[in-house]
């Protein structure tokens, strides 16, 4: 048996595990522990999720009176590093019952499309696979260009039956790593009820 091998690998466990600790601590800066959260219940849509305490929730988010049925808006606390810009994290269940069967692939595809057709200087930086809830689902990034400000997104499709999910969170360049845990937390404790 080969012992370097095996003491390699306890030390990489070991590595990552500080890593997630330490990533996840949060810093005299963050505005929100993570063990400071409530419970955000969608009983239209069947899902609950933990949110940061301090969160204002927003259910059926919309521009100018728009109202857009299963949407719901979490926003972080005004801060220093929200000033320039909002800061949040969207739900969104959209309703495919009554159209023809989507794929997950062709659900991300069509946020991808739209976003490239309506936003400026809108580019796609990544995507990968991921698991919610025991569902497979597609988790993608990118980066735009709000009123002279950049801005990066990180969003998370998946799909039961007749209902997409997206979760996305919004922020200035300047602050989106700070408040990444808190879309990390919305996607990890994301439950159907």
């Amino acid at each position: 048996m080969n012992t370097g091998h095996w003491n390699r690998c306890l030390g990489a466990v070991a590595l990552t595990a500080l890593l997630l600790v330490t990533a996840c601590a949060p810093s005299p800066t963050t505005p929100t522990p993570v063990s400071e959260t409530l419970t955000y219940t969608n009983s239209e849509y069947g899902y609950s999720v933990e949110y940061p305490k301090d969160w204002l929730v927003e259910d059926r988010f919309g521009q100018q009176r728009i109202q857009f049925p299963g949407s719901t808006m979490f926003k972080a606390p005004r801060s220093p590093m929200t000033r320039r810009g909002v800061v949040a994290i969207y739900i969104m269940a959209d309703d495919f019952s009554e159209e023809p069967e989507m794929t997950l692939e062709e659900y991300v595809s069509q946020y991808d499309l739209e976003w490239s057709e309506t936003r400026l200087d809108y580019e796609k930086v990544n995507e990968h696979d991921f698991v919610v809830d025991g569902l497979a689902g597609i988790e993608w990034s990118w980066k735009q260009d709000v009123g002279g400000m950049a801005f990066l997104g990180t969003m998370a499709n998946f799909m039961t039956d007749d209902v997409g999910y997206a979760i996305a969170y919004f922020a200035p360049v300047e602050a989106h790593d700070h408040y990444f845990y808190c879309f990390e937390l919305m996607l990890n404790t994301f439950k159907f009820d």
